[in-house]
């Protein structure tokens, strides 16, 4: 499965929103991705709604974008934890606590019809939210994260009353760690199909490569949400003749049929942000609101569904305020498990 990576520089910072300006996550979720793609294209091609166009109809598919770690040697390849039943009798507390799992775990998991799953009995920890396979890593030592949350104390100036203008904002940082002797960097990733024309391909990858100098995320003005370069890579996924699946995109459902196909999964909001409104008077909540694009609800990544969807682009424009659509991707992006 085609893959593209984005190279960040050690000890790089990115704002990745979550609900808000006090929580953040540590993957770049589908719909962020897309945004940026789209705000890339209008600055480089015409015709922007036909390239939205080529990700509303399938043409162009692409999943969020997983850490990973990288060497000199070799790369480990995250992806989202899937939704199933776990061990709760050994090991509790670590095994609520991981995230992500790497390819050669997402492997191992062959028997969907066992009651329980474990990641924690036969794999490595890396601190605490990421498991290995013991193949890849093998460790009795603690390892701590590549993924490090700062959390910085910001006021608002536009804000004249004390109370209102003080919040604290929560980024991550992505160190380089050493383990048994190696030193190995992280970076993000994430799988794409394209089934649309040459001349579509080559626009689609031109704006990811021009992801490296654009940024994802919340202030790139700042330096962050920068990548050193992008690289073409591929992933070997198994396929199966299981029709269950992983999602590894966010996902709005277009009917009631495709949300019954999941089995498993966790919904969150996606959303907020004001357009082409700015203003010095701090009682303006109620003003700003016609500029605020709307929210969505979204099931997330690692969800499990038995059947494949399509799901669909939400429009999210503002009442007032906007000169084009705003859309958050709600497009499926599965694997088979098991």
């Amino acid at each position: 499965m085609k893959a593209l990576i984005l190279k960040t520089k050690p000890y790089s910072m990115f704002r990745l929103g979550s609900g808000s300006l006090e929580e953040t996550d540590k993957i770049i979720h589908s719909d962020t991705l897309f945004s940026a793609i789209i705000n890339i294209y209008s600055k480089v091609y015409d015709n922007v709604e036909n390239f939205i166009e080529l990700f509303d109809n399938g043409s162009i598919k692409i999943s969020s974008a997983f850490p990973m770690l990288m060497n000199d040697n070799d790369s480990i390849f995250f992806l989202p934890k899937p939704e199933l039943n776990y061990n709760t009798e050994n090991n509790i507390k670590a095994e609520k606590k991981i995230k992500f799992i790497s390819c050669e775990l997402f492997k191992s998991i062959k028997n969907l019809e066992l009651e329980q799953f474990s990641f924690t009995d036969n794999s490595t920890i890396i601190g605490p939210d990421f498991a290995v396979s013991k193949t890849e890593i093998d460790s009795e030592s603690e390892i701590t994260s590549f993924i490090k949350e700062v959390v910085t104390p910001k006021t608002m100036a536009r804000y004249e009353k004390q109370e209102n203008n003080f919040y604290h904002e929560t980024d991550i940082q992505v160190l380089p760690i050493s383990i048994n002797g190696e030193t190995f960097n992280p970076s993000f990733y994430f799988l794409y199909e394209l089934n649309c024309d040459e001349e579509q391909k080559k626009h689609f990858l031109t704006c990811v490569r021009l992801l490296a100098d654009e940024g994802v995320g919340g202030e790139r003005s700042t330096g962050k949400g920068h990548f050193e370069k992008i690289i073409e890579s591929e992933i070997k996924i198994e396929s199966s003749p299981n029709q269950t699946q992983l999602l590894l995109s966010l996902f709005n459902p277009k009917t009631q049929e495709e949300f019954d196909s999941f089995e498993r999964y966790e919904i969150i909001v996606r959303g907020g942000g004001s357009v082409s409104f700015d203003s010095d008077d701090d009682s303006f909540e109620e003003e700003i609101k016609p500029y605020r694009k709307k929210q969505v609800r979204m099931i997330s990544e690692g969800a499990v569904l038995n059947n494949q969807v399509d799901g669909r682009l939400v429009d999210v424009s503002p009442e007032m305020g906007a000169d084009h659509k705003y859309y958050r991707n709600g497009k499926s992006f599965t694997i088979p498990l098991g």
